[in-house]
C-alpha cells in the first residue's frame, strides 16, 4: 500500500465515488460526493486510524477494489472535468432543480427553450408528469 503526505502531515484526496466520509472531528466528518476534494489535516488523518494504526486512506486503488468493489477516493485533486456529484442521483436532481429553476430568469422564449433543451440533453428528460412548459 502506498501513501502520500506532505511534510506539514497533511493530506489531501478527493472522492472518486459518492459517500466518501472523512473525519472532521472526533464527534462526526463530512459527506463528500465525487469530484469533492478535501485537505485533511494531521489530527483529522489520526482519526482514520483503527487500533491498530492502520488508516483507510492507506489503501491504494487495487486495495479499495478488493474492500469496496471499486475505488473511492484518490489522493490529490480531482482532474479537470469531473462533475460534483455526477454519480449522485440527489445531487444530480439537485443540480438539474438549479438550472430549471433559472429558466424563469431567461425572458426571451427562444433562448429559454434552448437553455431547457440543454438541460434535457444533460439530465435527461426527467419526469414527464412532472415537467413544467417554459412557454407559460
Amino acid at each position: 500500500m502506498s501513501t502520500t503526505k506532505t511534510a506539514d502531515g497533511t493530506r489531501t484526496i478527493w472522492a472518486v465515488a459518492s459517500g466518501v466520509t472523512v473525519p472532521t472531528s472526533a464527534d462526526g466528518g463530512v459527506v463528500l460526493f465525487r469530484g469533492q476534494w478535501v485537505t485533511l489535516t494531521p489530527e483529522q488523518v489520526a482519526l482514520t486510524r483503527d487500533r491498530n494504526g492502520d488508516s483507510w486512506l492507506d489503501l491504494d486503488a487495487e486495495s479499495q477494489v478488493r474492500r469496496f468493489g471499486h475505488q473511492r477516493w484518490a489522493d490529490g485533486f480531482p482532474p479537470e472535468g469531473v462533475g460534483i456529484g455526477a454519480d449522485d442521483e440527489l445531487a444530480r436532481f439537485d443540480q438539474r432543480r438549479a438550472l430549471e429553476d433559472n429558466l424563469k430568469y431567461i425572458a426571451d422564449p427562444v433562448e429559454r427553450d434552448v437553455a431547457a433543451k440543454k438541460i434535457r440533453e444533460q439530465f435527461g428528460r426527467g419526469n414527464p408528469s412532472a415537467q413544467r412548459s417554459s412557454r407559460a
